[in-house]
């Protein structure tokens, strides 16, 4: 039975992305206040859609992967420091990144509510996921904001 039981609760954490990048696409597409978003220059909004997709679709693999969870906290840190420099090259405030991240976290986190009561995961269950999505967001955060001090002290001392 728990060999069963533990099979299953992989299978909501293949759907979070799936489900948290329907959510960020309409969400996008909607356009509302969104000035991390449109203040990225035309062509570097391609590569942002990329480091996008591939940071969402990361976290069904952390939250599923327990031995390359390290492996994959570090893909996460490398793909924020080079979206944190992009972004500040193309002039984003601090505040903006922010949002951004803000804005991405708030999707996936509402994917991983749907899927933990569509899948009825138990309370350990929720506890367990709650805490990985909750490291994976802060090493991420950290990472963006490192780049992004990075930028600016490189910038400062070019003067």
């Amino acid at each position: 039975m728990m060999a069963g039981h533990a099979a299953s609760t992989r299978e909501p954490f293949t759907s979070i992305s799936q489900v948290a990048l329907s959510r960020i696409r309409r969400r996008l597409q909607r356009g509302r206040n969104q000035t991390w978003y449109s203040g990225l220059a035309e062509d570097d909004r391609d590569s942002a859609r990329n480091y996008g997709r591939r940071l969402v679709s990361l976290v069904s693999e952390y939250l599923a992967k327990g031995s390359r969870r390290a492996e994959l906290l570090d893909e996460a840190r490398d793909i924020l420091h080079d979206y944190g420099a992009l972004l500040f090259r193309d002039g984003l405030s601090l505040r903006d990144v922010l949002e951004g991240f803000t804005f991405f976290r708030k999707r996936l986190d509402e994917a991983a509510r749907e899927e933990a009561q569509k899948n009825d995961l138990s309370a350990d269950e929720v506890l367990e996921m709650w805490e990985h999505l909750s490291n994976l967001a802060d090493q991420e955060l950290l990472s963006v904001a490192e780049s992004y001090d990075e930028a600016a002290m490189a910038t400062l001392a070019r003067r």
